[in-house]
């Protein structure tokens, strides 16, 4: 009979998953709205040529509710109609300074699990997110969840793996944002990276720091 160490298992998965994730601090496999090309905003359900059109015009959206006030308000779509589009595209939503607001718009989200990943705050790594929430939710509810979050990363110690995790960014604002290390604050980053990528688009990545 083989007698199998099932925390030595579960350990081992621990391991596996944090490693995994230890590169990728944003969420992966949703589009981000301010990253999404015009062809695959084109190819959603029920997207039409004018809705293209206003969201590209209207980026960058500095974060999901200012995207879904804009739907909502500005395009005049349903709740039920944005929820559609988020499902698919989103703007990422950082799990350790959003709002209540901001994370009760993440796809699918419980009513109590907002509540709980402020109490749970700071949040270290995508992996311990999914980890603690499979065990108070569901591992398939967690596995979605983590899809439309961030964690900031240190402007100056990030690797160029972890910064090829920002939507949108590439290997142009990942040169900008290492020539100007170190930074100090937040304002320092977009005057300097500002200079490369121009204003909008260094405010846009910024968010994806701490400092």
């Amino acid at each position: 009979m083989i007698r199998v160490n099932v925390q030595a298992i579960a350990c081992a998965g621990l391991v596996l998953l944090a490693a995994s994730s230890a590169k990728a601090q944003v969420g992966e496999n949703i589009m981000d709205m301010n990253a999404v090309t015009e062809a695959q905003l084109e190819r959603l359900p029920n997207m039409t040529p004018d809705l293209t059109k206003a969201l590209l015009g209207g980026r960058p959206f500095a974060d999901i509710t200012k995207l879904n006030t804009f739907l909502l308000e500005n395009q005049k779509l349903t709740p039920v109609r944005a929820a559609e589009i988020y499902r698919k595209v989103f703007v990422h939503v950082d799990l350790n300074n959003a709002p209540m607001e901001e994370l009760k718009l993440i796809p699918g989200i419980t009513d109590t699990a907002p509540r709980e990943i402020i109490a749970k705050r700071p949040w270290k790594t995508l992996a311990q997110f999914n980890i603690d929430f499979a065990k108070s939710a569901t591992q398939a509810l967690a596995d979605r969840w983590v899809m439309y979050v961030f964690i900031p990363m240190n402007a100056n110690t990030a690797s160029d793996a972890d910064l090829g995790t920002i939507p949108g960014g590439g290997a142009k604002a990942a040169a900008e944002i290492k020539a100007h290390r170190p930074y100090s604050s937040k304002a320092q980053f977009e005057t300097e990276v500002g200079k490369g990528l121009g204003a909008a688009e260094a405010a846009r990545i910024a968010r994806f720091f701490s400092f």
